[in-house]
């Protein structure tokens, strides 16, 4: 009796795990279609349908990063792939992946970057060559 209810929990919090997993990949997903959007924690939160501070705890472990963190990275890394291919202006680009103030926007590139905005479109634009 007791392997066989070892054997029930044991599926039990395997499953727990998988669908945990899943929430997060669900989340990400959300994250990826809306970054120009609202893809704050509670909205996506309210989107995979758990708790704000749940999916927080459970985002951090899945993914090794917190979910602001997370968000701001692949915000930064789509303004990226923006600037590389896009003569759109800085707060354009800016406005199309949530952030309404270029100047916080340029901040937060440069954290994640290490240049401004128009330092890594100029970059991209003429990369250095090797002799």
């Amino acid at each position: 009796m007791f392997q066989h209810l070892y054997s029930v929990m044991k599926l039990y919090h395997n499953r727990l795990a998988e669908g945990k997993a899943t929430h997060v990949r669900k989340a990400i997903a959300y994250i990826e279609e809306h970054l120009g959007g609202d893809v704050g924690l509670q909205q996506v939160a309210r989107h995979v349908h758990l708790h704000p501070n749940h999916l927080s705890e459970v985002f951090k472990k899945e993914i090794g990063m917190t979910f602001g963190d997370f968000v701001s990275r692949q915000k930064i890394r789509r303004a990226m792939e923006i600037l590389s291919v896009s003569p759109a202006k800085i707060s354009e680009v800016a406005t199309s992946v949530g952030y309404e103030d270029v100047k916080y926007f340029s901040q937060i590139f440069k954290k994640f970057t290490g240049k401004t905005p128009s330092e890594f479109r100029e970059d991209a634009a003429h990369p250095t060559r090797e002799p």
